[in-house]
């Protein structure tokens, strides 16, 4: 049986593959999909196993937290709301 730190270990030396270079987010579905893909551990025929979606779920948040930044900007009058 294929472990979860096994394939979370996958998941997190090919997160680049899954992030949109736009947004920088992360595709868990497609994070998931590719891992459950490489070991080869469908349920029956293409199902996937829920825990794949779990696991990159938990690997992408992580992820993003790491990666993320925060800038600070002065709010336009739309965001003001007296536009």
């Amino acid at each position: 049986m294929i472990t979860d730190g096994i394939i979370c270990k996958y998941m997190n030396e090919n997160i680049q593959d899954h992030v949109d270079p736009k947004t920088g987010e992360v595709n868990d579905t497609s994070l998931a999909e590719d891992a459950c893909s490489h070991f080869n551990d469908y349920e029956s025929e293409d199902n996937i196993p829920g825990r794949y979606f779990d696991l990159a779920f938990k690997v992408c948040t992580k992820y993003e937290l790491k990666s993320a930044t925060y800038v600070e900007h002065e709010p336009s009058p739309s965001e003001w709301g007296t536009e």
